[in-house]
C-alpha cells in the first residue's frame, strides 16, 4: 500500500494545479487484519511518519481514515503522535 501511495502521490506531482490545492487522502481500512499490521515494526512506522512529512513536496489538505478496526488504533494512535502539529490537526 505505501508503493502504492507513493506512486499516486508522483503522479499527482505532475499537475501542476494538484502541487498548487494539495490533496485530500481518504483511507478506506476495511478487511485490514493483525496479518497486514504485524508487517510494520515501530521503526517501519517512524520511518513512513518522517517520510510523509519531509519527503513528500505535496500539500497535505487532511487525511481520513475510515472503518479503522479495534485493534489498529493503538498503531495509528501512534503513527500520530509522530507527525508535527500541523499534519496532527489535519487528520480526521
Amino acid at each position: 500500500m505505501v508503493r502504492v501511495h507513493s506512486l499516486l502521490v508522483e503522479c499527482l506531482m505532475d499537475e501542476e494545479e494538484s502541487q498548487v490545492r494539495g490533496y485530500t487522502h481518504i483511507n478506506d481500512e476495511t478487511g485490514l487484519s493483525m496479518g497486514h499490521i504485524s508487517l510494520w515494526s515501530l521503526s517501519d512506522i517512524r520511518k513512513m511518519s518522517k517520510c510523509v512529512q519531509k519527503s513528500t513536496p505535496m500539500r497535505h489538505k487532511s487525511s481520513h481514515f475510515l472503518n479503522i478496526p479495534h485493534y489498529a488504533n493503538k498503531i495509528m494512535e501512534f503513527f500520530i503522535m509522530l507527525l508535527n502539529e500541523k499534519l496532527k490537526s489535519r487528520i480526521r
